[in-house]
């Protein structure tokens, strides 16, 4: 799955989005070609690693390794309508989205060499979502299909942390410092790939 931010998400983040997506379908109707989905994805806003000096007891310093991530899950039903316009081995489809999105960022501090770490989480937000778009499932077997699909979501505003462009890598004493939060619209194109298994 790659997701392409749009409107006022791309003037925060200007790169694609690369992630997993997982979805089920079940046909609503016996002989129609009408289907029911629910879906579930992850995907990497952006990452930034770097080691931290923290001061423990009595003043004594120590380096930490220190990773912030800032990441989207995502769930969502849809409506799959295959249209009657190809074959049993190339079949085209119209569908509709609406689930929501769950901006999260979380900084893990380690100490190097040991099993000692701590997770921060930083922030998260549900985002509602809803779209639609089209695609088409090429048959491979008699069971698997490639199915591919362009959907255009229109994503609520929300708070969400990016990597600043330009900062001063020592300026910081944990790596949450090198983001941003943001608030906006999350506006987005997502084109999906993948085998499809039919039972």
């Amino acid at each position: 799955m790659i997701q392409f931010p749009r409107n006022a998400f791309a003037r925060n983040i200007d790169h694609a989005l690369y992630g997993v997506n997982i979805t089920g379908l079940v046909q609503v109707v016996k002989a129609k070609p009408l289907f029911a989905g629910l879906g579930v994805n992850f995907s990497t806003v952006g990452s930034f690693n770097s080691p931290v000096i923290r001061q423990i007891d009595f003043g004594q310093l120590e380096e930490w390794d220190s990773r912030t991530g800032s990441r989207i899950v995502g769930f969502s039903l849809f409506g799959r309508y295959f249209l009657d316009l190809g074959s049993s081995s190339f079949m085209p489809f119209l569908e509709l989205q609406f689930g929501s999105n769950i901006f999260y960022t979380s900084t893990n501090l380690t100490f190097p060499g040991g099993d000692e770490s701590t997770t921060f989480f930083e922030s998260s937000d549900w985002i509602g979502t809803y779209g639609g778009g089209g695609g088409f499932s090429l048959a491979v077997s008699d069971r698997v299909y490639l199915t591919t699909k362009v959907n255009i979501l229109i994503g609520q505003s929300g708070e969400y942390y990016v990597k600043e462009r330009d900062f001063l890598e020592n300026a910081f004493s944990t790596t949450i410092d090198a983001f941003d939060l943001k608030q906006t619209s999350t506006d987005m194109i997502a084109w999906n790939i993948g085998l499809t298994y039919t039972f």
